[in-house]
């Protein structure tokens, strides 16, 4: 399975992809899993929010490129995963805009 990290993520990161060995389906939650550990030094997919890694409170999966993916949502070894952040904030304290929601007062 590729994984591609959208440009902010990637220059924090220092890369852009990765790819990870799927032998069987693998959930979205676990994929971060993988990640936090491949990962460790940066603390980009450490847990926070709710005792859930923040890239599941905020950041937004993409599944080949056009299925918007939740935590339970399987994955097979063919796939292709994007991460990227909110579009509007989300991380430091930032507020996220959901699609459909109102803007604050």
């Amino acid at each position: 399975m590729r994984i591609y990290f959208s440009s902010p993520l990637a220059k924090i990161l220092g890369q852009c992809d990765c790819d990870i060995v799927v032998h069987d389906t693998i959930t979205v939650e676990e994929v971060v899993g993988l990640l936090a550990t491949k990962f460790a030094r940066t603390s980009v997919f450490d847990n926070d929010y709710l005792g859930k890694p923040w890239l599941l409170n905020g950041l937004i999966v993409l599944k080949n490129g056009r299925y918007l993916l939740g935590a339970e949502d399987r994955l097979e070894n063919h796939d292709d995963l994007e991460i990227m952040p909110p579009i509007m904030g989300g991380i430091g304290g930032m507020t996220t805009v959901k699609v459909g929601s109102r803007r604050p007062n």
